[in-house]
């Protein structure tokens, strides 16, 4: 499986200035938020 690379154009970046302000820490961690329906595990687990 290839790996997924998109270059992005850094003046045009809707979100350059968060780009900017984690790139420039010493440790940049970055997260993903989704949204997951855990519908089914809360009713089994009560």
């Amino acid at each position: 499986m290839k790996p997924f690379i998109k270059n992005i154009k850094l003046t045009k970046w809707k979100c350059r200035q968060q780009f900017e302000l984690f790139s420039a820490y010493e440790n940049p961690y970055w997260n993903v938020t989704v949204n997951i329906d855990c519908t089914k595990m809360y009713e089994r687990s009560k």
